[in-house]
Formats: structure tokens, sequence, C-alpha cells
């Protein structure tokens, strides 16, 4: 259980073999637990004392490292204890969730045939029956769930962000226009003075590129900004993705080239006259 859950110990230790298959009173608690029971006193001061569990003494043999928490629940909330002192101490009629972790995936149905095989013998069933008093669960159940309660939001996140870069578009386009409009004096005097029309169409299409690539860099930055965020208060592992952010500069910089096409073209394509004419 220690080991699925990923549970590290931060203070103390985990029980041993012989404490576990003996059923000893023994324990590991969280640290909502040490917050609540020992007013937050350090976790090695609190290895080696005593806590009740359903009126018994169990001896604290470790403090679990805190986990935080997910959607405003806590993680920290627990006491461990062997299966065999909870056999002990509660019975076992009521009923159970057992863990079972693969090494790899390729292992996972063959654990699960091994896993039902024991549950229907422990029933007296056959392989032609169905799966009675107990189910069995994978990731790929938890996955899937996951897989239909997101799939709409990912439609929905994809639909405005399209519509998003759409619009940004549309305004480094007019803001590009402005400025071609105000410029056109100083695009007249760089022709005049030899510039052709291949570099002012260069130099207008950098501009609308660099607009977008620092709006793209200011837009990941706070992105990254907001999960780290979301991350502190809910309690979720921070995945930060550097191909994630490279894409986003990247296709706010094309954004620019094709927004600042137009602009770009219609300052390159001023008569020089005309544009010294200007005011």
């Amino acid at each position: 259980m220690i080991d699925i859950n990923a549970i590290t110990i931060e203070a103390g230790r985990p029980w041993t073999e012989t404490e576990g298959s003996a059923g000893r009173n023994v324990c590991i608690i969280g640290a909502d637990i040490v917050q609540n029971l020992y007013d937050n006193a350090p976790s090695d001061s609190v290895v080696g004392s005593e806590l009740r569990i359903g009126g018994m003494p169990y001896t604290v043999v470790g403090v679990a490292q805190p986990l935080g928490k997910i959607f405003g629940f806590s993680r920290d909330n627990f006491i461990y204890i062997p299966y065999a002192t909870f056999e002990r101490s509660f019975g076992s009629r009521s009923s159970l969730v057992v863990f079972v972790q693969v090494t790899n995936a390729g292992q996972l149905e063959s654990v699960e045939d091994q896993v039902r095989a024991i549950m229907r013998n422990r029933r007296g069933k056959t392989y032609e029956d169905e799966d009675d008093g107990f189910a069995l669960e994978s990731q790929d159940v938890f996955l899937d769930l996951y897989g239909k309660a997101t799939s709409n939001i990912y439609i929905v996140t994809i639909g405005v962000a399209a519509v998003s870069l759409i619009v940004g578009g549309i305004v480094v386009m007019n803001i590009m226009l402005v400025s071609v409009t105000e410029r056109t004096k100083e695009i007249g005097i760089r022709k005049a003075v030899g510039a052709k029309k291949s570099d002012i169409l260069q130099q207008f299409l950098i501009e609308a590129v660099t607009v977008t690539a620092i709006g793209g860099a200011v837009g990941v930055l706070t992105g990254f900004g907001l999960a780290y965020l979301l991350s502190f208060i809910m309690g979720f592992p921070l995945l930060l993705s550097i191909n994630s952010a490279i894409m986003g500069v990247t296709v706010s910089s094309v954004v620019g080239i094709i927004s600042g096409l137009w602009p770009a073209w219609r300052a390159a394509s001023l008569d020089p006259i005309e544009a010294l004419r200007a005011e």
C-alpha cells in the first residue's frame, strides 16, 4: 500500500515484515494527524508515541511526507496499519479494497486473470460464472472515465484557442496597417535612398512576428505561472513541458507572419513619390 500510493516516509520507518505478518499494533500517520493530534509537532518527536484507534493503543513508527490537497480534499488525513492487525482488531467480514501493482503494463492482463481466479476460487465459482461479490478495476477504467469527462473540455478549449488566434491575428493586422499609415513618409524616404520592395516587406513582417512572438512568450509564462499557482493551491503535481512552450511561441509567430503579410505588402507597394508627399 505504501509503495503503490507512493508514500514517502519523512520520519521514522515503515513497519517491518515481521511486524506486518504478526499483526503488531504499529502505524504510519499522515501530516494531518500530526497537525491535529500532536499540535503540528516535529515529525521526529512523534515517532515512537502512542495513539488509540478503535480503543486500542498503536505505536507510531513512521510519519509520511505531506502530499497536499486535490480539489480542496486533503491527502494527508490517513493512518496506515498492517492488514493482519486490521483483521485481528476489526475482523474481515466488511468490504475491502485491495491494491495490486505490476512492474510493467504488459503484466496487467495476466495479473487480472490471476486475481479473478483467486477471488472466484474462494467463492466456489468457476471460470464460466460471472463475477459475484467482487469487482476488478484497473487504471484503464479510470482513464476511460477521465477521457470521456474531459473530451468536451478539450474540444471547447481548442475552439476557444482557435478563436483567440483569429482575433489576435486581426488585431495584429490592424495595428500593422495603422503603423504603415503613420509611417508612410518613412517608407517613402527609405525607398528614395535605395530600399527595395523586399526590404520593406521583410521589415514589416519582422515587426509583426516580433509582436506576436513576444505575446506568445508572455502567454506561455502566464500559463506556467497559473499552473504553478493551481498546483500549489490544489496539490496537483506540476508538469511543465518545454515542447509546449516552444510550440506556443511558434504558433504565435506563424500567426504574426500570416496577419502581417497584407500590411507588409501594402507598405512595400507604396509609390515612393506619393509616400514622400504624405504628412
